[in-house]
């Protein structure tokens, strides 16, 4: 392996196309990590900074092009541009092992195993994608991280647990998100249930209004 001894290489590509809970969490963990970090890689350009615009719309749909072209034609494509003399690499998103040869010394960040056990909840293709992906973590074994107990779990489940290393990283709070000027919204009662994410099948806002209505909540003059 070449490179200086303890550093390692990551991938970020997720930030070019995703700005859910993970991204944060993921963006707050190299923030936090840069000493160990030599470089930072969206798609395959190891970068200084977080591309925005444009940049970050091209890499983007170059990544999608290149996961697309390798699930769909994986014979074909298995040495197409990997990097073979490298650091081991902190992958932020399963995904993204598609675009690398897979080491057993790699990290990946695994926030949940959805697109395998409930791939209903997901548009076309994403099941299609992270089982190619999640097949070529069950080939390598590298070391993975979890976002949960539960998504670990469900892991073992599929993929056993013969790996180097499985466990969990939570979240953290992030206190910075609370730091910016706030004002009350006048328009809502005081008290209230709040329900915070995307819209989609997937996050079950339906059920938890349906559960809501049923419990003793509105007649305690709590709204939703």
């Amino acid at each position: 392996m070449s490179g200086q001894p303890g550093l390692v290489d990551c991938d970020f590509t997720l930030a070019l196309n995703n700005r859910t809970g993970k991204f944060f969490f993921c963006g707050d963990l190299i923030a936090g990590s840069k000493d160990l970090i030599r470089k930072v890689y969206y798609w395959r350009l190891g970068l200084d900074r977080l591309p925005t615009g444009l940049i970050a719309r091209i890499l983007g749909r170059l990544a999608v092009v290149e996961i697309d072209l390798r699930v769909r034609h994986p014979r074909t494509l298995t040495a197409f541009l990997s990097r073979r003399n490298r650091l081991p690499i902190v992958f932020t998103d399963p995904r993204e092992v598609l675009i690398h040869d897979l080491r057993e010394t790699d990290i990946i960040l695994c926030h949940d195993v959805g697109p395998l056990t409930h791939p209903a909840f997901y548009a076309d293709g994403v099941e299609q994608i992270y089982r190619a992906a999640f097949d070529r973590i069950a080939a390598a074994k590298p070391h993975l991280l979890f976002a949960s107990e539960s998504s670990c779990e469900e892991f073992k489940l599929l993929y056993g647990d013969d790996f180097p290393y499985l466990g969990v990283l939570y979240p953290p709070i992030r206190f910075a998100s609370g730091s910016s000027y706030q004002q009350p919204v006048t328009s809502i009662p005081g008290k209230f249930f709040l329900s915070v994410g995307s819209l989609g099948t997937r996050k079950n806002q339906l059920r938890a209004i349906e559960a809501f209505g049923r419990a003793a909540s509105p007649r305690r003059g709590i709204a939703m």
